[in-house]
């Protein structure tokens, strides 16, 4: 269950519309760079602290921290972790926001709002017990939409989609050259 449920975090309105844009607009690369750098993460987190946090009986990575180095650097990586996830709840609130736009033709705002008080009420009726249960089935259903989304782009890709991308940066800076000369 918990394997299925970090792999549900990754099914997100944030990851799968941001990568999907970025595939399209340019290349595969290009919207692979997120998830990559994320799971590059995850590993490198398990490799150099999980042992840690297991080890110290500890339940959060500030907790490792303070344990560490002390209660300064404790609250600062707190700041910096709770900082982290505003950033992604504001892109996650703004894909399902985009999302119930388009589906009920509302405006941005109103959807955003929408967004916001629906994932409130989600949250506060069954708290994480709810995330944690709902995300087996969410989990299964995303990743099953996400296999069957990448085999329709592929059998139905327009011919006049953008060309490969030849990376980055190196995108800018050889259409840069290539226009000036």
């Amino acid at each position: 269950m918990v394997a299925i449920t970090l792999g549900a975090q990754s099914i997100d309105s944030n990851a799968i519309l941001g990568n999907a844009d970025l595939s399209y607009r340019f290349s595969f690369w290009d919207g692979a760079v997120i998830p990559i750098g994320l799971g590059l993460s995850l590993i490198l987190n398990g490799i150099f602290l999980a042992h840690h946090i297991n080890e110290d009986q500890i339940l959060t990575l500030p907790d490792a921290f303070a344990k560490r180095y002390g209660r300064v650097v404790e609250v600062l990586v707190s700041l910096c972790t709770v900082t982290s996830f505003l950033m992604l709840l504001a892109g996650n609130l703004v894909g399902f926001g985009a999302i119930t736009s388009y589906v009920w033709d509302i405006s941005d705002t109103a959807a955003i709002w929408l967004a916001s008080i629906i994932i409130w009420l989600y949250t506060c009726c069954g708290g994480l017990f709810s995330v944690a249960y709902t995300d087996v089935v969410q989990g299964v259903m995303g990743w099953s939409g996400c296999a069957i989304m990448a085999f329709w782009f592929i059998a139905n890709e327009d011919p006049s989609a953008p060309p490969p991308s030849i990376g980055f940066p190196g995108a800018l800076t050889a259409a840069t050259t290539t226009a000036t000369g």
